[in-house]
């Protein structure tokens, strides 16, 4: 459980820098000879609610606002449950077409050209590694041709239709002489046994392999993965390259460069509009200088091509939309709400306002815009200093030795060595994944040759070389007071124990009443904040209605007493009384000066490529 809440955690919030992007030449990936390495620089009483300050209106917003005339209590909810039901009925039409002899690449086409991209993703993804040979998924066709579409506020029974997906049954973990040729086996039978799942198994055959530092059978897997037709193979690396950032994040620096010349012939991959090209660009860039390479810049582009689909397929499209004419019909608020069995009245919506990262610096809103936009940053970092250790994921989670005097040594040399921005996570690198078989030995060297952080993220060294609570304490009580109190971001130990949730309540309570820093000045990640952003973690589970466990609201009180409320908490309540009706209500009848007044305008963060807040 507790490896589940490290990773969870260093992956949701540690810290928000920015690793710049390196220049690059195009379609090449080479070595940076230079070897420059990104080092961008990167307790009270209560007390009243102050006045507005007048930073909420000097942030220039968009012109945006979602807010309706005419609306009922649940139209939000309704109008999501109409708009998924449509898509899973069009997605489950393209899955007929698919079993009448359509290729998948024709569907995805068409899907792109008659609604929109990201539904020509989802429906590959459902369908990829799907035989439709076996009983179970022959029983869930049958029901395919019998749908009709038709408009409901509740979710329809065929937005629920799951086909079984074919997984290999070789263990992906074990660590057996043999284990590659058993998989690799493996996979040749599936693929033998359902053509339409015969591609998709040898891509992840060949991504397996690379992971394992087979190379040999990489190559087996994409030369069968080569053997497909070009149309085919491009569509997945298309599909699939794009979700491949954190994979390839905890590889090392041969593995990331096997695997990129693999996809080379396939690139660019194309995207919607430009932001997206830029923001894909940059995130490869980024981990590409972890290992001190350049990549092209031309991994990826708009596409501006017209490939229209085939006049047939667009023909079925066409007949399937005349046959259930109410997927092009427009869904007013009236249709809604009465569908929902509520009138319809005037609106009280507060109006939404988007506020860009360059808005954000230097406001109040600069901690909310890193919580909400920054959650990606820690795998960069992360991925930065496992390359300047020489480190991959495999090389921590399935070690089955300690570190040798001579390997200790070097970590110690390369982690002094380490960019500022960089050098916390060095150690993170070091424990982000538990080597279950060494575990207790591994943690126990660690710790005596001090290769853990010292400063507040020290807890998920913590909480990773133990899961017993009282060990915990012991470590915590053991270095507490040596800990620098806030992280180069602002993030003090109260702050980094809320985000473990449940699991941090006890030992953040502990540190408010021995009165430790909340946090570091306003700008800093807000403990109160990120309590609130939360609320659904802390509900009793057991109770009908919401309403926090005692320790739960125990906490919450000891985080009012000690914070002044501002716009940031505010707004997360402002959210609340829209679409969570049972937290507001409990949380306004215990604490209204959580929400003094209505905002003008609720914030919304236009999240951007990551830049350095600093």
């Amino acid at each position: 459980m507790y490896k589940k809440i490290l990773i969870v955690g260093l992956l949701s919030a540690l810290a928000w820098y920015f690793l710049s992007r390196s220049d690059s030449q195009p379609n090449t990936i080479k070595n940076n000879d230079e070897n420059t390495t990104s080092t961008q620089t990167l307790p009270s009483k209560q007390k009243e609610f102050k006045s507005k300050t007048t930073l909420i209106d000097e942030v220039k917003f968009s012109e945006e606002s979602e807010t309706a005339a005419m609306i009922c209590p649940k139209y939000d909810f309704a109008l999501a449950n109409i708009r998924s039901n449509k898509h899973s009925f069009i997605k489950l039409f393209a899955t007929n077409l698919l079993l009448q002899g359509y290729e998948r690449y024709e569907i995805f086409s068409a899907l792109s050209y008659k609604y929109d991209l990201e539904l020509a993703r989802q429906w590959f993804r459902a369908v990829a590694n799907v035989n439709f040979e076996r009983s179970e998924n022959i029983d869930l066709i049958s029901e395919i041709e019998k749908q009709k579409y038709t408009i409901d506020v509740k979710r329809a029974r065929y937005s629920r239709v799951n086909f079984k997906r074919t997984l290999t049954s070789v263990a992906l973990e074990r660590d057996d002489v043999g284990y590659q040729q058993a998989y690799f086996e493996e996979v040749e039978r599936l693929a033998n046994e359902s053509a339409n799942i015969a591609i998709d198994l040898w891509f992840k055959a060949f991504m397996q392999a690379a992971f394992e530092e087979d190379f040999y059978f990489a190559d087996l897997a994409l030369e069968n993965f080569n053997s497909y037709p070009l149309v085919e193979r491009n569509l997945f690396v298309q599909i699939r390259f794009r979700e491949m950032k954190s994979f390839l994040m905890i590889l090392k620096k041969a593995q990331f460069e096997f695997i990129m010349k693999a996809f080379q012939p396939y690139f660019p991959i194309y995207l919607e509009d430009q932001n997206l090209v830029e923001s894909y660009q940059n995130k490869f860039s980024r981990i590409a200088a972890a290992h001190n390479l350049f990549v092209g810049d031309d991994i990826f582009a708009i596409n501006d091509t017209e490939n229209l689909p085939s006049p047939s397929i667009i023909a079925e499209f066409e007949q399937f939309e005349s046959d259930n004419p109410l997927l092009n019909s427009d869904t007013t608020a009236t249709q809604v709400c009465e569908l929902s069995g509520q009138e319809l009245q005037a609106s009280n919506k507060t109006p939404t306002k988007r506020l860009t990262k360059q808005n954000a610096l230097g406001t109040i809103w600069q901690s909310s815009y890193q919580l909400t936009c920054r959650f990606d940053e820690i795998e960069y970092k992360v991925a930065h200093a496992s390359a300047l250790l020489e480190l991959s994921y495999k090389d921590v989670y399935k070690r089955k030795t300690l570190f040798t005097e001579d390997e200790l040594m070097s970590l110690k040399t390369k982690i002094k060595a380490a960019p500022k921005d960089i050098r916390p996570y060095t150690y993170l690198s070091l424990y982000m994944y538990v080597p279950e078989d060494i575990k207790n030995e591994y943690y126990q060297q660690l710790e005596e040759h001090e290769l853990f952080n010292k400063d507040p993220d020290f807890i998920w060294f913590m909480f990773s070389a133990t899961n017993d609570k009282l060990e915990q304490k012991k470590m915590l009580n053991k270095y507490s007071q040596n800990l620098a109190p806030y992280t180069e971001d602002g993030r003090s130990l109260i702050f980094n124990f809320l985000q473990l949730r449940h699991d941090g309540i006890d030992f953040a309570v502990e540190l408010i009443n021995q009165s430790f820093p909340f946090k570091r000045d306003e700008l800093s990640p807000d403990p109160l904040a990120l309590f609130l952003q939360n609320i659904r973690q802390y509900r009793d589970r057991e109770a009908s209605e919401f309403s926090l466990n005692e320790k739960s609201l125990q906490l919450l009180e000891l985080l009012i007493a000690n914070s002044d409320v501002n716009e940031e908490h505010i707004n997360i309540m402002a959210r609340y009384e829209e679409n969570y009706e049972q937290a507001f209500d409990y949380l306004m009848q215990r604490f209204p000066l959580l929400y003094p007044s209505k905002p003008d305008f609720i914030v919304e963060f236009a999240c951007e490529n990551p830049t350095d807040l600093h």
